[in-house]
């Protein structure tokens, strides 16, 4: 199964909605955007290499397309028991983060077309920094959760996760990043931490985060009301958004959108920080109106980049 020549919903006009392809673990329903799935391939135990010392969660080094991709016990990193049945295991190939990575599955049940208004972020302990789970469906009776694979594969690669939280050095700080107004959007708790720390380093400490496009999209325009009613430049609120494209609720390209069409707001660069990279990503986020795209992790790249578009140093 490979989604190559497929048309995918979240680069259409208006992308109101995602495909989200459900897997098997166990007796749990899992999802992931099907943008980030390369392939499904039947698991042959003659492509996998051991990694002497390698952490637990890694089987090993797979062999694609020509290729050797790390292979990741995804039951194990979630802790759920596998069936002892399962006799055709398969692996997932994910493209995400400039990187190739396989996940070990038990099977593939369907491809879901969704608004993203019905899935709904995580909440409590479930949305902090350490969760797997970015969000859920529900579908029938029962749920489907959305897994967080950048963290799962950065908590079972440390050099991955090392990429998110490499030093921030740049020129001294000044006075006038310190007040700069930052609105960042992100649904993972690991990455927005990674952003946070990144942003106070580089001296934007004034940054106010919402984990979905919807919330955002709500504050921003309870600003650019206010910012009219009292006559003031919208800028007075906030300088900058930074936001991702893949959240529950809505996403960043609609978001990006809306903010330009609806809420008429044209002079604040708008940042889309993304997993996600290839021409059609790159199109869309012109067309909504994005002034830059930044693909993850490139923290120190994404702060050169905020820092151009809002003329400092």
């Amino acid at each position: 199964m490979s989604k190559d020549g497929r048309r995918n919903i979240l680069f259409e006009a208006g992308a109101s909605e995602v495909e989200i392809m459900e897997f098997i673990l166990g007796s749990q329903s899992f999802g992931v955007n099907i943008v980030k799935v390369k392939q499904i391939v039947q698991y042959e135990a003659g492509n996998l290499s051991k990694m002497p010392g390698a952490p637990s969660e890694i089987m090993g080094l797979y062999m694609f397309r020509g290729n050797t991709i790390p292979l990741v016990d995804l039951a194990h990193a979630l802790q759920i028991p596998l069936d002892e049945e399962c006799e055709k295991p398969l692996v997932m190939v994910c493209e995400f983060n400039q990187m190739l990575a396989g996940f070990f599955i038990e099977g593939v049940r369907r491809i879901h077309q969704l608004p993203w208004r019905e899935i709904k972020p995580m909440s409590g302990i479930l949305a902090s920094s350490s969760s797997c789970v970015l969000s859920s469906v529900k579908l029938g009776d029962g749920e489907m959760l959305i897994l967080d694979l950048e963290f799962i594969l950065a908590e079972a690669m440390p050099d991955q996760k090392e990429y998110y939280f490499e030093e921030v050095i740049l020129d001294e700080v000044g006075e006038m990043d310190k007040k700069i107004k930052l609105i960042m959007v992100e649904d993972s708790g690991f990455i927005r931490h990674a952003m946070e720390r990144a942003f106070k380093a580089s001296g934007f400490s004034n940054a106010i985060s919402f984990t979905n496009g919807k919330e955002a999209f709500e504050a921003i325009e309870e600003m650019v009301e206010k910012a009219r009613s009292e006559n003031r430049p919208l800028t007075d609120y906030f300088q900058i958004l930074i936001s991702d494209i893949e959240m529950p609720l809505m996403n960043g390209l609609m978001l990006c959108q809306k903010v330009r069409e609806e809420l008429e707001v044209r002079d604040i660069p708008v940042v889309i920080y993304s997993s996600l990279d290839n021409d059609q990503i790159s199109m869309k986020c012109r067309q909504v109106g994005a002034n830059a795209l930044m693909i993850k992790p490139q923290m120190v790249d994404l702060i050169k980049v905020i820092k151009e578009l809002l003329k400092i140093g």
